[in-house]
């Protein structure tokens, strides 16, 4: 067993106002590793914009401590965690009906921890910190979905600026293309079965844990010579309009848009873009598929036909610029 397995900390009561007795009926963990520790830690401080909306007065502060003594005769370990501020309420989102003004700071207390150790509480800080770690079966990190950003037109140009427009998509959420057609409406002869299996691969890979795939966007390039690129980076590529008996120059530029499972929030674009395709060879040429279509499935069907030979040389580029944007 490894130093990391064997460390151990205890945490202590949230509030002097919970008996130990309450803490144990109500199935709080009581013990947390190294690894949930560091998880919480790195969730509270996700969730700290969440935590001047939040029920709680003043947020929640972690204060943790861990002893390791080891000599030839006796080692042991002692850690401990304190949760300031849990519990301490201003307000009651998940129960409207509780009189906050004339209540005594133990009923507050009280009120509280039986409302999150019930798994009712619907206040997206607490759920996100210590919900989820102290209560995993009632709550997980991943928001609601009325608290999740989407592709709204807003959102687009707030990623893209002045680009938006000339950006296609696959959007997840929906399950449709950026102008609202669903795949079942027809993608030509091109495998959409590419943007399923990067969304299995992508929820699988333990280093992407806490973001959701969002979407799947290109757009087009200027480029020459684009059959020895297919795969490979480009940076921050700008957007060139269609040209009409010019595709010959042209080529598609791919990324993915992801969003923090931990605050709901869509994070920044990667500034690193896949070279995934070129216009002669694209839906561009088949007049009866939607200009919302060109240049897609994008880095998914590279990836998707990369995998047929065993090659993950694209997906690992594709999935560094995505933990690069989003450290």
């Amino acid at each position: 067993m490894t130093l990391e397995n064997k460390l151990k900390f205890t945490v202590n009561r949230p509030s002097s106002y919970i008996k130990a007795k309450q803490i144990k009926q109500s199935g709080m963990r009581q013990t947390l590793s190294v690894s949930d520790a560091w998880y919480l830690a790195d969730n509270l401080d996700v969730m700290s914009e969440f935590a001047e909306h939040s029920c709680l007065r003043n947020g929640i502060m972690m204060l943790s401590n861990m002893t390791v003594y080891s000599s030839s005769h006796d080692s042991f370990t002692d850690g401990k965690i304190d949760l300031t501020g849990m519990c301490d309420i201003t307000s009651c989102k998940c129960d409207k009906s509780f009189d906050i003004t004339n209540s005594s700071l133990a009923q507050r207390a009280q009120h509280c921890f039986k409302q999150l150790s019930s798994g009712r509480c619907s206040d997206a800080y607490v759920h996100n910190t210590v919900g989820a770690t102290l209560f995993p079966q009632h709550y997980k990190a991943n928001l609601s979905p009325e608290l999740k950003e989407t592709l709204t037109k807003t959102k687009l140009q707030e990623l893209f600026g002045a680009e938006y427009s000339m950006v296609r998509y696959y959007d997840y959420d929906r399950g449709c293309y950026g102008d609202g057609h669903a795949i079942s409406a027809g993608y030509g002869k091109f495998n959409t079965d590419a943007f399923r299996i990067l969304k299995i691969k992508f929820g699988a890979d333990a280093r992407l844990k806490n973001y959701d795939l969002v979407a799947v966007v290109v757009k087009t390039i200027a480029r020459q010579n684009v059959g020895q690129d297919i795969g490979r980076i480009i940076t921050n590529p700008t957007s060139v309009p269609n040209k009409s008996g010019h595709m010959a120059t042209n080529a598609f530029a791919s990324t993915v848009i992801c969003r923090d499972k931990r605050t709901g929030k869509i994070v920044p674009v990667p500034t690193q873009w896949i070279i995934s395709g070129e216009s002669t060879c694209s839906t561009e040429n088949d007049a009866s598929v939607s200009s919302a279509y060109y240049g897609l499935p994008g880095v998914a069907d590279a990836i998707e036909q990369d995998m047929w030979i065993n090659d993950y040389t694209i997906y690992e580029r594709l999935v560094s610029s995505v933990l690069q944007r989003t450290k």
